[in-house]
């Protein structure tokens, strides 16, 4: 794992990369997403990532079925904007670019054939192809800007704690994640308690990274965000 301080982000870049949980419905699944996952919709797939507290992975288009990445897009805010707009689903988490430099992530290589032909096993799952001409078919997925953290095939996730994540985006505002258990809590007395009394229930408690975690609300029907978005604050950077 890779650590260090990543230089400033210029005004085409953004310090915040998003995980989205859902493509546009016109757009192919890597055949290696499990079934169940395949078919949830993108807030389900975000709720489970929220109760669980773990971001799985799955082998990208091109890569071995040994090889999953968790996948981001660096967009800044009209960029971001321009994706949700272009059907890409509001429902995801947002990390600082630190941070996913910090677990190993870095950004995709765009290859024209003669360079994903001759791709070596270790740049598979950051290679994406990139060809628009004729008779080469056509691969053109600049615009997610994205960057890639590989994973442990025996542990395909990223495990996440409220420190580590940023914001969540959401696309209603009625919106609640399934909650956990907490404490006990007496009906009788409406004391914490420690169990063990006839009366003592367990108390349903929001999952930690949601209640620390900045909400970005999208609204589809104005393509804008019903709440203000905030980067994280600025940095020393190098160079």
């Amino acid at each position: 794992m890779s650590q260090g301080s990543l230089g400033w982000a210029g005004p085409a870049q953004s310090d915040l990369l998003v995980h989205l949980c859902g493509r546009p419905t016109n757009t192919r699944q890597t055949p290696h997403v499990p079934p169940d996952i395949a078919s949830a919709s993108a807030a389900a797939r975000l709720d489970r990532i929220l109760t669980t507290g773990q971001m799985k992975g799955f082998p990208p288009f091109g890569a071995e079925a040994d090889q999953p990445t968790a996948c981001f897009s660096e967009s800044p805010l009209p960029h971001l904007i321009h994706l949700l707009k272009r059907g890409w689903q509001p429902w995801g988490l947002l990390f600082t670019r630190q941070w996913v430099y910090d677990q190993g992530g870095e950004p995709v290589s765009y290859m024209r054939k003669a360079r994903w032909d001759t791709r070596q096993r270790q740049d598979k799952p950051f290679a994406v192809r990139l060809e628009a001409d004729p008779g080469e078919g056509w691969s053109d997925w600049t615009h997610e800007r994205e960057w890639r953290v590989p994973l442990d095939p025996q542990r395909p996730y990223l495990t996440l704690t409220p420190q580590s994540v940023a914001g969540i985006l959401i696309g209603d505002s009625s919106w609640q994640p399934t909650p956990g258990w907490g404490p006990f809590i007496n009906r009788i007395s409406g004391q914490l308690s420690d169990g063990n009394d006839p009366f003592d229930e367990p108390w349903p408690e929001p999952p930690p990274i949601w209640t620390s975690a900045p909400k970005w609300l999208w609204n589809s029907s104005t393509g804008q965000f019903l709440t203000s978005p905030q980067a994280p604050a600025p940095r020393a950077g190098i160079g």
